[in-house]
């Protein structure tokens, strides 16, 4: 057999894994709308049932990341150019 066969995960070394995911996945979350002009950022503290219940996801689910993306106020754009000058 060759050195690429797969070897399943076990216990915690899943939760590793999908957090390592979860950050490579935000990070390009977090490029392609400010590429676009858009605005994008993370919720920190959220209550999994709610969102859950509001994404009609099952109970079993966990969410790891809330992240909006959007137009940016217009102070946003403001505050910006008076700090980087």
């Amino acid at each position: 057999m060759g050195d690429n066969v797969p070897v399943p995960l076990l216990g915690k070394e899943y939760v590793r894994y999908a957090l390592i995911e979860v950050g490579q996945l935000s990070q390009n979350l977090i490029l392609q709308p400010e590429a676009l002009g858009l605005g994008a950022g993370i919720v920190r503290a959220f209550h999994d049932a709610d969102v859950l219940k509001t994404m009609r996801a099952p109970s079993k689910h966990k969410p790891l990341l809330i992240m909006p993306v959007g137009y940016r106020p217009r102070s946003f754009f403001l505050w910006r150019t008076v700090i980087l000058k």
